[in-house]
């Protein structure tokens, strides 16, 4: 994304409902009197972060009634000159202020996350900031929300700096050793730069075990109810919901696609999907449906397995259950000769007995909870960039240790010492490829 030097505006506080006030932003002008013909106040005596109250007009005609707030560059949050508009939030009114504005040559309309981006290449935000803000924006759960504020301002942001300061430390020690051995002695030097290696060393192995290869599954985690046809998978799904949202048949194959929906549980939420039967596909519309039960069950952070003692084929049961599912219910509990029924089943693993009362979810719902405390007692890293690399500097630390224990070549050392250094750098952010920061603004709303 490549700065065209044009001013950019977008509405920052949400454009497609109505509110009393919404926030419209733009960065990146000359000087705030290049607008002075909307405004009815001499725009030149106007102090920065200072509140103030004007009248938006257009040729002559009153537009809104609003305040406004300039923050002039490089005291604010992009860097550039940046000026806020509250205005009456009428979605009309909002659009026809952007449009206003947008009468001046030099503005445009910002792309997704264009703000944020011009603070980057400003230095106001590093791109692990950067990824914070991203996490803490688009969170469903309290460890993404609370994990996002820890890297754009909190104990994660301040972890990476620390890391990158006792490897600055390692290196001055090294460095030291490396030209001024005679004046701080051989013995003196090697203590120092053991001892500065096993304080990087450990606050990077701490870093390394919140590595979770299925913690992306935590930033929108899903519950997946799966079974055979006619196991009552959409009845617990509308059960949870509260209405009819599935079709509910007793002819089999009647789901062919998968149903989501959201549902909280103990603060968090979760993606509740309802998937298609599996058996034996009898056309290719629900042969694609079984596929994307078994997509879905592969990514799922929880998933439910619901079993029909009545109609259930051994056969078809014995494939499904090869997925190491986290529950299984029986269904139709309450039906004569149930006991009977599942006791032809060879089952293992977690059995829930299932039958029709109303609150028999909530159950699911405390496993549910359970595996997710469980999942999240050590506030797992969730950006895989972030796992990414802190498993690459975790390989060259490792190799690095090995050659400060067997290498007495400094310059070896310090070679080796800086590749380190530079994959620590990116893991701050400080480098950072093109298509990583394509990929980050791609998340961004507009406005941010």
């Amino acid at each position: 994304m490549i700065h065209d030097g044009k001013t950019i505006i977008a509405c920052a506080s949400g454009a497609h409902a109505h509110a009393a006030i919404a926030v419209i932003r733009l960065s990146g002008f000359q000087q705030l009197s290049d607008f002075q013909s909307f405004f009815s106040l001499q725009l030149a005596l106007v102090k920065p972060r200072t509140m103030m109250r004007a009248n938006l007009a257009s040729n002559g005609e009153m537009v809104d009634d609003i305040c406004f707030c300039y923050f002039a560059a490089p005291a604010s949050y992009t860097g550039e000159n940046l000026l806020e508009l509250y205005v009456h939030g009428n979605t009309l009114n909002v659009e026809r202020i952007l449009a206003l504005f947008q009468t001046q040559k030099s503005v445009r309309l910002a792309r997704p996350g264009e703000f944020s981006l011009r603070a980057l290449q400003s230095k106001k935000l590093t791109l692990s900031q950067v990824e914070g803000l991203d996490l803490f924006l688009n969170a469903s759960t309290p460890l993404a929300l609370n994990q996002g504020m820890a890297l754009l301002h909190g104990d994660l942001h301040q972890a990476y700096l620390d890391l990158f300061v006792s490897y600055k430390h390692h290196k001055a020690a090294l460095e030291l050793l490396l030209d001024f051995h005679e004046d701080v002695g051989e013995e003196e030097g090697r203590a120092q730069l053991s001892e500065s290696w096993k304080s990087f060393f450990a606050q990077l192995g701490s870093l390394q075990k919140r590595l979770d290869p299925h913690s992306s599954r935590l930033l929108r985690p899903e519950i997946v109810i799966a079974g055979l046809p006619n196991a009552g998978k959409s009845t617990l799904f509308n059960r949870w919901l509260g209405e009819e949202r599935a079709i509910v048949s007793a002819q089999a194959g009647t789901t062919r696609d998968y149903i989501a929906e959201d549902v909280q549980i103990d603060g968090v939420t979760y993606r509740l999907v309802d998937t298609a039967g599996v058996r034996e596909a009898q056309d290719k519309i629900e042969s694609r449906g079984i596929e994307l039960t078994q997509q879905r069950l592969a990514r799922a952070f929880y998933s439910v397995l619901l079993i029909n003692p009545f109609e259930s084929d051994e056969n078809e049961l014995k494939q499904l259950m090869a997925h190491p599912f986290d529950l299984v219910v029986l269904t139709h509990a309450d039906c004569e000769g149930f006991s009977d029924a599942k006791k032809r089943l060879v089952l293992s693993g977690q059995t829930l007995f299932f039958g029709n009362k109303d609150n028999d979810f909530s159950a699911i719902g405390s496993f549910v909870n359970k595996k997710y405390v469980e999942a999240t007692a050590h506030s797992p890293i969730l950006q895989e960039r972030h796992k990414s690399v802190i498993s690459a500097c975790w390989l060259k630390s490792q190799a690095y240790q090995n050659t400060l224990q067997n290498q007495s070549d400094m310059a070896i050392l310090s070679h080796e010492l800086n590749t380190l250094g530079h994959c620590l750098q990116e893991l701050l952010g400080i480098v950072s490829p093109d298509e990583v920061l394509d990929h980050i603004f791609a998340n961004f709303c507009i406005g941010k």
